[in-house]
């Protein structure tokens, strides 16, 4: 009953149509069920839309996809073994980060996000705690590879060549569906994980029925100033895409 009254919302809002869930099953097809059918289906509704505005630059949807799909085909090429691997990210909010977010969501890994405000000290705790296999990092956070396990494959998400390819030249690619960790201390200082499954049923209900209380279709833009690496930060992003794409076109 819940899932009906969600969706009689977003339909009442214009939200739901032929055309998006013609879309959605083609974007389902071609990837999987995981982040990066979000990310598809927001490139085919609107490949031009500006999906991530910084100070000095811009991405659009089908870019961001496309990036994406080079970093996630570049990475599976170099570390054929991620899947059910441990894989950290850990940087400040940029594009080059939400293109990593989504990229590895294929992988059918665990993907642990890490806060970049974190120090030194508690970034070593949680290496030797966790014993990442892959740590995904920007250019800020080249030190870890002094305080990770010999084991662990460091990867600088700022050094990625990313090229003006043929949205589909890149097929056929992984289509598990990885796991989301988020790291919280609380008021114990000591690290809790809480995971998330993004594209599941359960998940797709708490982002309607949010983007339908909050009347997120009367905005163009969403400024995101928490940590996209927090739980708010990222469900923000996840929200803005998907649903971004559906109301902007």
């Amino acid at each position: 009953m819940k899932l009906i009254g969600v969706l009689m919302q977003l339909y009442k809002m214009k939200l739901l149509s032929i055309k998006n869930i013609f879309h959605f099953m083609g974007a389902r097809f071609y990837s999987g069920l995981n982040l990066m059918t979000l990310l598809r289906f927001a490139a085919r509704m609107c490949p031009d839309n500006i999906a991530i505005q910084e100070e000095n630059s811009s991405i659009t949807y089908k870019e961001l996809y496309n990036s994406s799909l080079v970093f996630l085909k570049n990475f599976d090429v170099l570390y054929s073994d991620s899947q059910e691997k441990k894989i950290a990210l850990v940087g400040r909010n940029h594009i080059e980060w939400v293109t990593a977010l989504f990229a590895t969501s294929p992988l059918g890994a665990t993907v642990y996000l890490i806060s970049p405000d974190i120090s030194e000290l508690q970034m070593s705790e949680i290496c030797n705690r966790f014993n990442f296999d892959y740590l995904l990092h920007d250019n800020e956070f080249t030190y870890m590879s002094k305080i990770t396990n010999p084991g662990c494959k460091m990867y600088d998400i700022q050094q990625q060549k990313l090229t003006d390819i043929k949205i589909d030249s890149l097929y056929p690619y992984p289509k598990k569906r990885s796991h989301i960790t988020l790291l919280t201390s609380g008021t114990t200082g000591k690290f809790k994980t809480a995971s998330h499954r993004p594209a599941t049923i359960k998940f797709f209900l708490f982002f309607a029925e949010l983007f339908s209380q909050l009347r997120l279709d009367r905005f163009q833009s969403v400024y995101i100033a928490t940590p996209l690496s927090h739980s708010f930060g990222v469900m923000s992003l996840i929200l803005s895409v998907t649903f971004g794409a559906i109301h902007t076109c």
